[in-house]
Parts: structure tokens; C-alpha cells; sequence
């Protein structure tokens, strides 16, 4: 089961942190990898508890049988049901489960930590929070010197600052249908099952078109 996998992987990646805080080895680039993969996992476990990857009810029912370390017995009693049955929808939920994070599961355990998030995103149809509300001057390096360089020997880099400045943003921002933009970010915030199609279909051409495997 790809939850097995996912808890799995997390588990290890913990335990891994620990003995590198115990070897006061958290400055280390393995420790700021492991980092960045916990944290993504983190990303995956909290869609699986709370995301829209099934019905709320079918979502209860599996986290149930994961919490109960996969006792079947057990689980089936408490929802009224066979052991068949719960054996027939696990393996459902799986499947289900699998296509929105399976390939993105094994991208972050091979340490492709951002490839593992796009695809991942992609897939399950949903976006990071950090896409639209961000601040830029997080994601540049921080200034140093470089005396060996000239601003004219940075020409393709003026032009992505220049793409990304607030004014460039909010003339190319002005350019665009006000009622279009609007139901975009509409589809963006949505829950509503009814728009899960649309939402998808934004999402994933929004990370790149492909959809998993971006």
C-alpha cells in the first residue's frame, strides 16, 4: 500500500535526522536535504488526512484502518462492515491514493525533493499555498560580491528580476480579463466537487501542462 510506503519512508528519514542531531551534524548538507524531504512528506501525509483525494467519509475510513496499524478486524467492527468489503475499499483508497502521490512519493525518497512537489501538485490537483502568496526576495540568493562580474555579463538575469518586479507583475496583471482572472482564482479556492475537473485541468497547466511526471 502506498500509505505503507509513505509512513515508511518518513520513519526513516526521522530516524536518520536523530543521529545526525545526536552527531551535531545538523549543518551538514545531508541534514538540510533530509530536511527538505521531511518536510515534503509532511506535505503528502497532511492531503492524505485532509485532502479531497476521496469522499470525507471513504477518507475517514482509511485513516481509521491506518491508525489501527491496519487491523482489519478491528476496523471492519467499528464501520459495520465485512472484512471483504474493507479489504475491496482499501484497495480502492490505494489505488486511488497512489495516482495522485505514488510517483511523487518516489521522486522525494530519491531525494528530487522539488520534482517530487511539482508532480505531486500536479497530480493531486491541487496547489501550494506559496505559488501565489510568497515573498520573491525568499527565493534569491542573498547579494555577494563578485568582482569578476559585470552587469552586462548578467543580461539574461536582469531580465528575470525584471520579470518578476512588482510593477512588471501588476502592468502584465492589467492586460488580463478581470471576470477570466477572477473565476481562475475562484477555481483556485474551491472545494466544490462540482469544479474538481476545471481545478485539475488549471493546476496542471499551470505546473507545466504534463501533469504527473512535470
Amino acid at each position: 500500500m502506498i500509505i505503507k510506503d509513505l509512513i515508511s519512508c518518513g520513519k526513516l528519514t526521522v530516524a536518520r535526522l536523530r543521529e545526525l542531531q545526536q552527531l551535531d551534524e545538523t549543518d551538514s548538507e545531508e541534514y538540510t536535504v533530509l530536511m527538505r524531504r521531511k518536510n515534503a512528506l509532511n506535505v503528502l501525509q497532511k492531503y492524505v488526512t485532509g485532502g479531497s483525494w476521496t469522499r470525507s467519509s471513504s477518507r475517514e475510513k482509511y485513516i481509521a484502518l491506518v491508525t489501527s496499524g491496519f487491523d482489519y478486524k478491528l476496523t471492519a467492527e467499528k464501520f459495520n462492515t465485512t472484512r471483504e468489503s474493507l479489504d475491496v475499499f482499501a484497495s480502492r483508497q490505494d489505488k486511488r491514493l497512489r495516482e495522485r502521490i505514488g510517483e511523487a512519493l518516489s521522486l522525494i525518497a530519491d531525494d528530487e525533493t522539488e520534482d517530487g512537489l511539482i508532480c505531486f501538485y500536479a497530480s493531486a490537483g491541487v496547489l501550494s499555498e506559496r505559488e501565489l502568496d510568497y515573498n520573491i526576495s525568499a527565493l534569491l540568493p542573498k547579494g555577494e560580491k563578485k568582482d569578476n562580474l559585470l552587469v552586462s555579463d548578467c543580461a539574461e538575469e536582469v531580465k528575470i528580476l525584471r520579470s518578476v518586479m512588482a510593477t512588471v507583475v501588476r502592468k502584465r496583471l492589467g492586460f488580463a480579463d478581470s471576470d477570466k482572472l477572477a473565476h481562475l482564482m475562484f477555481l483556485l479556492s474551491t472545494e466544490d466537487e462540482a469544479y474538481s475537473q476545471q481545478k485539475q485541468q488549471l493546476i496542471s497547466e499551470l505546473m507545466g501542462g504534463g501533469g504527473a511526471g512535470v
